[in-house]
């Protein structure tokens, strides 16, 4: 409904590839090798942090580990949200720099007869990233940065190429 058909086909078929259990792995590497970092996390707290690491130390998967660690408090939409942001180390304060003052957009594809939404988009204060030279050119990077590495950790955990999913020129469909 939020997408056309041949979007939801694609990511449908991408979710097939998805390896969850070694996003847990992701997450659980990071979860116990910086434990007292972990409430640096966005969104973390303290108790949270210690129900992680005790959690994560005994499951493998990762439907699993949202069970045992949703809750009244933490349901388990948000707890997927914070597995995300701790995947990707993502910290409050950078997540509350690339909130408040976002520097850049990253358009990944534009049809053909919307076009001219480039041109009033480019007068804005943020940056449009549509080639690689917009992206190398660009001084404050700290929100395309979340991009790039949730680009890579999709790729991973999607056996893809790191290449395959990192930012590219723009897509006029």
């Amino acid at each position: 409904d939020f997408v056309p058909d041949y979007t939801q086909k694609a990511l449908e078929k991408d979710s097939i590839n998805f390896d969850k259990n070694l996003l847990t792995r992701i997450i659980a590497h990071n979860t116990l090798s910086r434990k007292l970092k972990l409430k640096k996390i966005f969104g973390i707290s303290e108790g949270l942090n210690n129900l992680l690491h005790k959690t994560i130390i005994n499951t493998q998967d990762y439907e699993e580990l949202i069970k045992n660690l949703s809750s009244k408090r933490y349901r388990p939409s948000r707890i997927k949200k914070l597995l995300l942001y701790s995947a990707l180390n993502l910290s409050n304060n950078e997540f509350k720099r690339s909130y408040k003052n976002p520097t850049a957009v990253n358009v990944l594809a534009v049809d053909k007869s919307k076009k001219n939404i480039l041109s009033k988009l480019s007068k804005s204060k943020l940056k449009l990233i549509i080639t690689h030279k917009d992206l190398k050119n660009l001084k404050h990077k700290t929100s395309i940065n979340i991009d790039i590495d949730a680009s890579r950790l999709y790729a991973i955990c999607s056996k893809k190429s790191l290449t395959e999913t990192t930012l590219t020129t723009t897509k006029f469909i």
